[in-house]
């Protein structure tokens, strides 16, 4: 018969084991539910133009943010705004030298941001190294850096549709919609 000392700690070794899966539920590593039943909108200015320093130039998919490059160290960020032959881009991260990132923008052709429910899971279709012109009504599924999430390299998937784009002022205005879930392909938010 074990002792009772054995037993307070098989007991403890249970409530701990069932705590640890309990708040796993919780986590960014599988599929859990979530809800944005509005898309963010996010303005950017060009990052070309040197007027526009200390304003918002790039995106960050995997915080939902508008990010400042200029701002310093530890700022990591996923596309910025560019300008190219009167064109407003957005340009992965992994265009700028010595900046090394998976993160990529895929043109959608045929879908509405409404009717885009899933990534493309062929990653040949994703720019990593060139800006994409942005379009008013066009989608595009972005796909962000990889970053480390309890020590599984994660990356998140989303959605973006210009709602303006000013090529007199290189600003660009977007909606986005991004998955929260790790490797998650999926565009649809779930209840």
């Amino acid at each position: 018969m074990p002792s009772s000392e054995a037993l307070r700690i098989q007991k403890l070794t249970a409530i701990l084991a069932v705590a640890l899966f309990a708040a796993g539920c919780n986590d960014d590593l599988g599929p859990g539910a979530w809800d944005q039943s509005r898309p963010d909108t996010i303005q950017l200015f060009s990052l070309t133009r040197a007027e526009y320093q200390g304003l918002p130039a790039a995106l960050d998919l995997v915080n939902r943010a508008a990010v400042v490059v200029e701002s310093g160290v530890g700022v990591t960020w996923d596309f910025a705004v560019t300008e190219s032959n009167g064109q407003v881009l957005l340009t992965p991260a992994g265009t700028f030298q010595g900046v090394e990132s998976v993160a990529g923008i895929a043109r959608i052709e045929g879908e509405t941001f409404e009717s885009l429910t899933r990534a493309p899971s062929d990653t040949a279709v994703y720019r990593r190294r060139e800006g994409v012109a942005m379009e008013v009504g066009r989608v595009y599924a972005v796909r962000s850096r990889r970053y480390s999430l309890y020590g599984q390299g994660c990356v998140r998937f989303g959605k973006l549709s210009p709602i303006a784009v000013d090529k007199d002022a290189g600003v660009l205005w977007v909606e986005l919609l991004r998955n929260p879930n790790c490797n998650d392909r999926s565009l649809v938010p779930s209840d």
